[in-house]
């Protein structure tokens, strides 16, 4: 069985900004489903460099790691 990821092991983040995914796990969501909100709302990974994503990503982001899409 491998070892598990360093919890700031960036290939968690697959590629999006650590800052960004950062903002949801600052509410208490796992990483991997961050970053897997993320791609289901098919927010760009802009070469891992942070920008701030527009109001209506953020809620699609929030209700997918609520359950609620």
């Amino acid at each position: 069985m491998p070892a598990a990821a360093p919890k700031d092991d960036a290939a968690r983040y697959d590629g999006y900004n650590k800052n960004m995914v950062d903002k949801f796990t600052s509410m208490g969501f796992d990483v991997e489903a961050v970053v897997d909100a993320f791609r289901v709302v098919g927010i760009d990974r802009n070469g891992g460099r942070y920008y701030e994503l527009e109001e209506a990503y953020l809620g699609d982001i929030t209700a997918k790691l609520l359950g609620e899409q």
